[in-house]
């Protein structure tokens, strides 16, 4: 039987099978990258399977060249490749590796047309153990590139026994998901963005929660990969829009990455804030750096919506693999810094590094800068003697039922004091 991929050139699935056990007969030390390429379906259907060849092609040559000549690069499924890493028995060595495939990938686009089409990948890492069947090392990594694509960041998961199979259980989870909306036990909290000059509130951030029946709370992180995979997203997505469009006070909305792909986004969109009676101004739709290299149908179906006059914000900048020239394409109007680089804010210049150069990004492209998770008075006046605009955390306020928020902009109000959080500050 045949050992190599027609399409690609590389090993097949017969062929990595053939060479990790002769590795482990020979108590080789070894490790395995399991790699899902991220919205590759999507890709064959804007573009047509010719394109999808082109893609996979493409991927195989990065793949090709990222690792060393003694490793196995192989095509094992229809958008699923491995890498058997040959002498390595450290999980940093293998993750190295990983993390150089996704950071190669993520910078060479595909030529597809007049689109540059992104590469995104999740990995998972298993290092072989002295002894264990060649069977087990693949079902580790397998659990590892599954938990991977669940963080839905197109990133890389190294296997460690704290990892779970969570596969049958988020199967009864997406079943749940499909009838918690009719239930009832969706609902949507807020949190204020406030102007970090005085504090005063610009806006709100809209945050789902779901309140399962018998398993309690079940965290955002948790469900909405699952609702990402299962479609349940584009119909809870319009939900949660409807209910922040209702509020009395400019809400900022998180859009995903797979709405923007519905072809009816931009009309979906416009008609609750036309049923809802909100100026589209008082709206901020938050994309995923991921969802903003997606490619020139979700570009354009934000170019559409500005022109109506909402506002599009980056959230968790800086986190990704998308490069500045996806970013000087894109109608942004907002950069918000991820709460992880806030917490690096020690009054030293190194833990200013990358906030300050987002911030002077920022500027440069005259975009307004929000900084998630802020916890401290330091933190909320470094921000602001680096530049930034605005800002939102526990310092403030947690998230909060719409009509507590009501209450703060009211006050606000009366104060004269409320202000725009596209705006400057």
């Amino acid at each position: 039987m045949p050992v190599s991929d027609p399409l690609t050139g590389l090993a097949n699935r017969l062929g990595l099978e053939h060479r990790t056990e002769r590795a482990a007969r020979q108590r080789e030390p070894m490790a395995l990258l399991l790699i899902d390429l991220d919205g590759f379906k999507l890709i064959n259907d804007a573009y047509g399977h010719a394109a999808g060849h082109t893609v996979l092609r493409h991927f195989a040559a990065e793949l090709r060249d990222a690792v060393r000549a003694g490793d196995l690069a192989a095509r094992i499924g229809d958008d699923e490749f491995a890498v058997l890493l040959r002498g390595v028995s450290d999980a940093g060595q293998a993750r190295a590796v990983a993390d150089r495939i996704l950071a190669v990938t993520a910078a060479h686009p595909v030529p597809i047309g007049d689109d540059l089409v992104p590469v995104r990948a999740s990995i998972g890492v298993a290092v072989a153990v002295d002894g264990e069947p060649p069977q087990e090392l693949t079902r580790r990594a397998d659990v590892a590139v599954y938990h991977s694509k669940r963080a839905g960041s197109h990133g890389c998961v190294v296997h460690d026994p704290s990892l779970t199979d969570r596969r049958a259980d988020d199967a009864l989870l997406s079943e749940d998901l499909d009838h918690a909306l009719d239930r009832g036990e969706l609902h949507v909290l807020y949190q204020p963005i406030v102007t970090l000059a005085d504090a005063r509130p610009v806006a709100a951030e809209a945050l789902l929660r779901w309140q399962h029946p018998t398993r309690g709370p079940i965290p955002p992180d948790r469900f909405i990969p699952i609702a990402e995979r299962s479609g349940a997203i584009a119909r809870i997505g319009l939900w949660v829009l409807a209910e922040a469009a209702a509020q009395p006070f400019p809400t900022s909305v998180n859009i995903s990455p797979r709405q923007l792909r519905e072809p009816t986004v931009v009309h979906d969109i416009l008609a609750v804030l036309h049923r809802t009676g909100r100026d589209p101004r008082d709206l901020i739709l938050e994309i995923t750096e991921s969802a903003s290299v997606d490619g020139e149908t979700v570009i354009g179906a934000l170019r559409t919506l500005r022109t109506h006059g909402i506002r599009i914000a980056i959230d968790d900048f800086g986190t990704g693999y998308s490069s500045l020239q996806y970013l000087t394409r894109l109608p942004v109007d907002i950069l918000k810094i991820d709460r992880s680089f806030v917490a690096e804010l020690n009054g030293t210049p190194g833990g200013a590094a990358v906030t300050e150069a987002i911030i002077h990004l920022a500027r440069a492209l005259t975009l307004t800068t929000v900084a998630e998770g802020i916890e401290t008075p330091a933190q909320a006046a470094e921000l602001q003697s680096l530049g930034c605009d605005k800002g939102q955390g526990y310092l403030y306020a947690e998230p909060l039922p719409a009509a507590d928020v009501a209450r703060t902009f009211v006050a606000s109000a009366a104060e004269g004091r409320t202000g725009n959080v596209g705006g400057s500050a």
